[in-house]
């Protein structure tokens, strides 16, 4: 991405689209675009069996910082409870007993889908 100004912070996205199937929920479509940049970059390669796994290990506050301070995690949290309403995330415990960390899944398919069912208004 070419810049005017040289950045050292991060940065967070926001869809229209995203915002539209999320019902207006901000918060749920900026989350969103962050599992989508975690499931292209992050999600592992299983190492015993060479088969793609599409789980990703993110820490909630992790997931708070990639919004960079535009909504707290008791918000967070509520919205990914929608996310996984509409079935546009999954989690799983970790397997690890000892990790308390979730495990998310970024569901391409079914947002696709919801994307196409917009008809194209964004």
């Amino acid at each position: 991405m070419k810049e005017l100004i040289h950045h050292t912070g991060n940065y967070s996205i926001i869809r229209s689209d995203y915002v539209q199937i999320c019902g207006g929920d901000a918060c749920a479509a900026q989350i969103l675009a962050s599992f989508e940049h975690w499931t292209w970059c992050h999600a592992d390669w299983d190492q015993d069996s060479l088969i793609y796994t599409p789980w990703v290990h993110i820490p909630i506050n992790e997931i708070v910082e990639s919004l960079c301070g535009t909504f707290k995690q008791s918000k967070v949290i509520e919205s990914l409870k929608v996310l996984k309403a509409k079935g546009f995330i999954e989690s799983k415990p970790s397997p690890d007993p000892m990790d308390r960390t979730l495990l998310y899944k970024f569901n391409t398919e079914i947002i696709q889908t919801a994307l196409d069912n917009l008809g194209g208004v964004a």
